[in-house]
């Protein structure tokens, strides 16, 4: 008997926001965020904000978002401006590695990049969100604010899917950058996670600037400084 191929993952659903849009609020935010793992770059938080209106061309113009995870680095790149021209609203925050070890612990710092997403997403039109979807987290500062944290919000929640679109690819993209200004490290190829060709990079070679000095790996690998590099 043949087996039937994998099913495919559908696009995340904006059924979640469109709840509260009944309701009567305009302004549904998802956030997501890129970047707890590495122990090199910065993390990076998305806010958007769609346009509920006519939920068939929403999903039409958005076919294919999903998890960021689960798509592929092409589709993500595709999806990046749409996303970004099909929102009523969008933002993009980050925490450097330096900033890091001031802020403290990874759930602040992730508080600090999504505050900064949504500030970066206000406009003289949308001065404040009527709802936040948020992946995991509720959102400190927001105690007025209609929140709702949901487990793996990227497969629920359009909103937060294009969040995470916007964080991965934005991150993605600082992280080949930086790969030209440290070549040495290979950033591009793994993004500054902790891989073994990375580890064995930072043994050879030190911590360079965006290296997370607080993080246990770095700290315990590293060998020498080229901070004047």
């Amino acid at each position: 008997m043949n087996e039937k191929p994998p099913r495919k993952d559908k696009t995340t659903s904006p059924m979640r926001e469109y709840t509260y849009y009944e309701q009567g609020h305009r302004y549904i935010f998802g956030l997501d965020e890129a970047g707890r793992g590495p122990m090199a770059g910065p993390l990076v938080a998305a806010a958007v904000c769609l346009p509920l209106d006519n939920l068939d061309e929403l999903q039409k113009t958005l076919k294919g978002v999903k998890d960021s995870k689960k798509m592929t680095r092409l589709q993500r790149e595709r999806a990046y401006e749409v996303i970004q021209d099909t929102a009523l609203a969008w933002g993009i925050g980050e925490v450097s590695a330096e900033e890091m070890p001031k802020i403290g612990n990874m759930t602040r710092v992730t508080y600090t990049a999504m505050h900064r997403a949504l500030d970066n997403a206000f406009t003289d039109a949308i001065p404040e969100p009527d709802v936040l979807l948020v992946d995991y987290l509720t959102l400190p500062d927001y105690d007025d604010t209609i929140q709702e944290s949901l487990v793996r919000g990227e497969s629920l929640s359009l909103s937060i899917a294009s969040a995470s679109v916007l964080a991965k690819v934005y991150r993605d993209n600082k992280m080949v950058d930086y790969a030209t200004q440290f070549p040495e490290y290979g950033f591009d190829k793994h993004k500054g996670y902790i891989t073994r060709a990375h580890k064995s990079a930072l043994r050879e070679h030190g911590a360079c600037k965006i290296h997370r000095m607080n993080y246990a790996p770095v700290q315990q690998l590293r060998q020498k400084n080229i901070f004047d590099n």
